[in-house]
Parts: C-alpha cells; structure tokens; sequence
C-alpha cells in the first residue's frame, strides 16, 4: 500500500483539528448549544470548509474518535509478536485511554455523547470501522487469513471491548473503580477475552 500524498496528510490534519476543535467545544456547552458557526469559529475555518469536510454537525466527531482507536491499533501492532496477544491488547488499550485521561474534557465530552443518539451513533461507526484494522494486525501476529472467523470474531470482540471501556469510564460513578483508573475497566473488559480462541 503506498503512503498518503502530502495533500491527503493536509486533509487528514485538518479534519482532526476541526473535530478536536468540536469534541472541545461539546464538552464544553453540549453539542445542541453548539453550531456548525461555533464550531468553524473556533477552528479558524469557515462554514463552507466545514461542509465541504463534514456532511453534519455530528459527523464531525468521528476523526477525533477514530484517532483513539488508531493509538491502540497502532500500540498492538508495534508489540513484540511473541508476546501473548491478551498482553500485547492491555498495553493497547492502556496507551489509548491514558491518553484520554490527560485531557479531562474527553470524559466529559464522551458522557455526553452517550446520551446524544445522533453522537453516539457516529461513535459505533467509528467502532466498527476500526474493526479492519484490528482484524489485519492480528492476521499478522497469528498467521490467520485476515477473512477467517476467528481473526473477524476476535477483532469485533477486540473493537466492542474498547468502546465499553470508554463508555464505562466516561459513566463511571465516583466509588467505581474504573473511575479513578480507567485502566482497571480495560482489565475488566479484556478478561472477557480470555475465553476466545486467539487469547487463550
């Protein structure tokens, strides 16, 4: 696969700081307080820009989304291919929610978006569009068809645990666990996993 032209890593770059720019501003006042004129505002860029990007106000999320799934995809990719896949999956899931930890508007945002069915739709997108990339990462560390059932099951299954870790530490009550350490919900969501094939 040949690498993104200088024009598609523009592209890609702007994209991510609108949405950053956004995911900010819906922690900040809600994402029904918020416009598109917000939003172009803030990110220095004007309407037109923004829909020539994004198709709707809520769309403009997903960049932001997809770029913590891209860290822990990343992080699995880069661990040491003998290392037992449930390991080499906990420092994924650790390097992406520690991330969000250090900025503590994304826990507010992602509370929100979980009440907003038009947000959070677009978050399940993201989800399962991440589920490709999971998938060839571990065709890759196991030497599976990256088609076969076991690598699709278990990258759906590595993709949904991701998101109920976040959704669980953005909703976390004050005496749970997992809302003083997020890392404690990804332990609790990856136990599951156990019991699959490939994490055995």
């Amino acid at each position: 696969m040949s690498s993104p032209s200088l024009t598609e890593r523009r592209r890609a770059a702007t994209l991510l700081d609108i949405s950053t720019v956004a995911v900010a501003l819906f922690a900040e006042r809600g994402a029904q307080q918020c416009t598109v004129a917000d939003i172009a505002r803030a990110a220095g860029v004007s309407e037109r820009t923004f829909y020539r990007y994004f198709a709707t106000k809520e769309q403009v999320i997903a960049p932001a989304l997809a770029a913590g799934m891209r860290t822990s995809e990343e992080v699995l990719s880069a661990r040491p291919a003998d290392e037992p896949l449930l390991d080499s999956l906990r420092a994924s899931f650790e390097a992406a929610l520690l991330g969000n930890e250090r900025a503590p508007h994304v826990r507010r945002f992602l509370a929100a978006m979980l009440d907003d069915d038009a947000l959070y739709a677009v978050w399940l997108h993201v989800v399962h569009d991440a589920e490709p990339g999971i998938a060839a990462v571990l065709a890759a560390r196991t030497g599976l068809p990256v088609g076969s059932t076991d690598i699709a099951l278990t990258a759906a299954c590595v993709a949904v645990a991701f998101r109920i870790t976040l959704e669980r530490w953005a909703r976390a009550d004050p005496g749970d666990p997992a809302a003083q350490n997020p890392v404690r919900a990804a332990e609790e969501a990856l136990g599951v996993l156990v019991r699959l094939p490939l994490t055995a």
